[in-house]
C-alpha cells in the first residue's frame, strides 16, 4: 500500500513538473546554421531569456520554468520577428526574407490573432507608402 501511494505521488509530482516548462520550436527557412536568441520586452528594453543553436533553420528553446506571458522576440543574424507567449508549447515556421507574410504557428491561438494584426499593419504600411510616393 505504501509503495502504491509513493508511486502515485511521484507520478503526480512528475506530471506537475512537466507542466511548468516551455518548449518553443522555431523554423526559419532560408537561414544558415547559427545561434538564435529568445527574448522579451520590458518597457523600451529587451532582455534575453534563452539561446539555441540553429541547425537547418530550426531552433528549439526549452526551459525548466514557464515563461511569463507577454511579447517576445526571436533574433538571429538577419532575422528578427515578434510573437506572443502565453502557451508554453508551440511551433512557429516562417521563411526568409518575408517573415511576417510567411508566418505560420501551430499550438497558439494568440499568435494566430497577432499574425492577423501584423498582416493588417503591413498592408496599411504599404498603402501609406504608395500614397506618399504619389
Amino acid at each position: 500500500m505504501n509503495k502504491l501511494l509513493l508511486i502515485v505521488f511521484v507520478g503526480i509530482g512528475s506530471l506537475s513538473f512537466a507542466q511548468n516548462t516551455y518548449n518553443i520550436k522555431i523554423t526559419v527557412e532560408g537561414t544558415a546554421d547559427t545561434v538564435a536568441y529568445l527574448g522579451h520586452h520590458f518597457g523600451n528594453q529587451r532582455y534575453l531569456n534563452d539561446t539555441s543553436s540553429v541547425t537547418d533553420g530550426v531552433a528549439v528553446f526549452k526551459g525548466s520554468e514557464e515563461l511569463p506571458e507577454g511579447m517576445y522576440f526571436y533574433y538571429s543574424p538577419n532575422v528578427y520577428f515578434e510573437f506572443i507567449v502565453s502557451d508554453q508549447e508551440f511551433e512557429i515556421a516562417t521563411k526568409s526574407p518575408s517573415f511576417v507574410e510567411n508566418f505560420n504557428v501551430t499550438g497558439s491561438e494568440e499568435n494566430d490573432i497577432f499574425h492577423e494584426l501584423q498582416m493588417i499593419t503591413l498592408t496599411n504600411q504599404r498603402i501609406i507608402k504608395n500614397l506618399q510616393s504619389q
